[in-house]
């Protein structure tokens, strides 16, 4: 591999020697431009030397731009190299060797082999990262996905848990309902004794008169807890009965259950409650 140095020096040279057709080389430059074409070569060497490879193919860029001498391209490719930029390294010395003397085509052609090797390692290095960050994302993201579930699921009461609330609230009313229909009949009046009847009306005595409406009011109340009980308990009957044709197979197929349910006993001469089983 030419040395920078080795590099400038000929560069220098280059462009201080005029040529006699520009086909044939780099173009004719006046002493001004040869005196900043060198210029600007040399800063871009002593910025190779210290490191800074960035400035120094900035400089020797800007000396190609004056000078048009196709021999900066190697200098250009060392920098780039150091810099782990082998595509570029590759694209510069491809430009010098097409310039370059056939005695020197060997020793570039080694080195662009060289250069394509490293190319290939990068990326397929850098197919490896992409291919871990994409897997590490999408990891992320079922995760992500999992949590939110699970935060859904512990947000929102099963169904289980609703259906079993909504039979016992019921069952509760459909007791207390017909309890306070019980209380009211007891608490009524013989209508037959404390009524008659004047002109299709019903006329019942005044001292009665309390006892029959708190009688009524309590009717009224039980009838609309047993009723709103049984509502109750059937919708939470129905959500059990959703929760349950929802499980999986192996729940399915779990024997059922002993199950007991309420239910109102209302008829003409008798109210209560009764109990159903299933077994």
């Amino acid at each position: 591999m030419r040395s920078p140095l080795f590099a400038a020096l000929l560069c220098a040279a280059a462009c201080l020697i005029p040529s006699t057709s520009s086909a044939a080389g780099p173009p004719q430059l006046s002493s001004q431009q040869r005196t900043q074409a060198k210029r600007l070569f040399d800063q871009g060497t002593l910025a190779y030397r210290r490191g800074d490879y960035e400035e120094s193919i900035l400089r020797w860029q800007e000396s190609y731009q004056i000078s048009h001498h196709p021999l900066t391209f190697e200098a250009i490719a060392n920098a780039y190299e150091k810099l782990g930029d082998y595509e570029a390294a590759l694209d510069y010395l491809k430009r010098w060797r097409a310039k370059a003397p056939r005695r020197e085509h060997e020793v570039l052609d080694a080195r662009i082999d060289n250069y394509q090797r490293q190319l290939t390692k990068q990326r397929q290095a850098q197919a490896q990262r992409d291919a871990e960050r994409l897997r590490i994302e999408q990891a992320a993201q079922q995760k992500f996905r999992r949590q939110q579930r699970a935060e859904a699921e512990r947000g929102a009461a099963p169904l289980g848990i609703v259906g079993w609330t909504l039979v016992g609230v019921g069952g509760a009313s459909i007791i207390t309902g017909v309890a306070l229909d019980a209380v009211a009949a007891a608490d009524r009046p013989n209508t037959s004794d404390v009524c008659r009847d004047s002109q299709q009306r019903l006329l019942c005595l005044d001292s009665q008169r309390d006892n029959i409406h708190r009688s009524n009011t309590l009717a009224i109340a039980g009838d609309g807890l047993w009723i709103g009980g049984i509502v109750l308990s059937g919708t939470g009957a129905a959500l059990l009965l959703l929760d349950a044709l929802s499980d999986g197979p192996e729940e399915r197929d779990t024997p059922a259950t002993a199950q007991v349910r309420i239910a109102p006993i209302i008829s003409r001469t008798t109210q209560g409650v009764g109990f159903v089983g299933m077994f």
